[in-house]
């Protein structure tokens, strides 16, 4: 999915720098909006994006860079809100090529028409939610040309999934033998069914709780989120029918890792996903 030819974005000197305290860092702003956008600007150009979570409008702002013709986002703090709004103007950008709106993206989105966006956004909300899977379907349904995620994720946990696997095999087998009368299977069998469920892929989903009021974290106020794995992530995409790539971040001439570290570390996951045929 990349263009070499990469959209230059750079945010020293913009608003964004002051405009919020959620890691506004030049050197992690213009890697993530040149690595993300600008290697996809192909999809950019005279589209319409949609940016889930938009916050101060810094991703919304690198969409219009990048040769978007017009980008909505949505955020779930008004504050921030007029903090986009503020700094689209401060740039002397013109007002029709933008709109933010607050309120809730799993909401918003349900109300989004098939092919109503070309390019959706979802960047660090992710593992925020607790409604992943609608999310992902809902995007599904709308059929962009390219859906971007960006999201922190847990580690994974080889012996947990595979003590899970081997369990539900067990249980399954027991219920197929016991409740419905069936014999049993061979140990050959047995064995030869256990080792193909430990081949399937797995994933996890961890709920947690922070702060609701802390900058940049939930907007539900109970405080509760979901992290999940990488190959809980795939599983999503897999299921709801999306070709997907991984963008791998040490393959991209990175040299000052500054404000970058969770992508080094593999603590954070980016994801180009299309749909087959688009």
């Amino acid at each position: 999915m990349k263009d070499g030819n990469s959209t230059l974005i750079d945010f020293n000197g913009t608003p964004y720098m002051g405009s919020s305290k959620v890691l506004a860092h030049a050197n992690r702003l213009n890697w993530r909006a040149n690595v993300l956008l600008g290697q996809n600007k192909q999809y950019f150009k005279g589209k319409r994006v949609l940016d889930l979570a938009s916050h101060d409008g810094r991703f919304s702002y690198a969409a219009l860079q990048t040769g978007a013709e017009y980008v909505k986002g949505v955020e779930g703090r008004p504050e921030s809100v007029d903090k986009a709004n503020e700094n689209m103007r401060s740039l002397g950008i013109p007002a029709e090529k933008y709109d933010f709106e607050a309120g809730d993206l799993v909401e918003y989105l349900a109300g989004v028409q098939p092919g109503e966006f070309d390019v959706i956004l979802c960047f660090g909300v992710f593992s925020h939610l607790i409604y992943q899977f609608e999310v992902i379907k809902e995007i599904k349904r709308i059929n962009p040309d390219l859906f971007i995620l960006d999201t922190w994720i847990i580690r994974e946990s080889f012996y947990t999934n595979m003590r899970t696997k081997i369990l539900n095999y067990i249980i399954n087998y027991s219920i197929d033998k016991v409740q419905l009368g069936n014999k049993g299977k061979s140990r050959w069998q047995y064995f030869k069914g256990l080792l193909g469920s430990v081949k399937q892929p797995s994933g996890n989903i961890v709920l947690l709780y922070e702060d609701p009021q802390a900058p940049g974290s939930t907007i539900d106020p109970t405080g509760l989120m979901a992290w999940t794995t990488n190959s809980a992530l795939k599983i999503m995409f897999d299921y709801y029918g999306f070709s997907s790539e991984e963008v791998n971040w040490k393959d991209q001439g990175i040299t000052d890792w500054r404000q970058l570290g969770d992508y080094k570390k593999n603590k954070r996951a980016s994801w180009l996903l299309t749909s087959p045929g688009k």
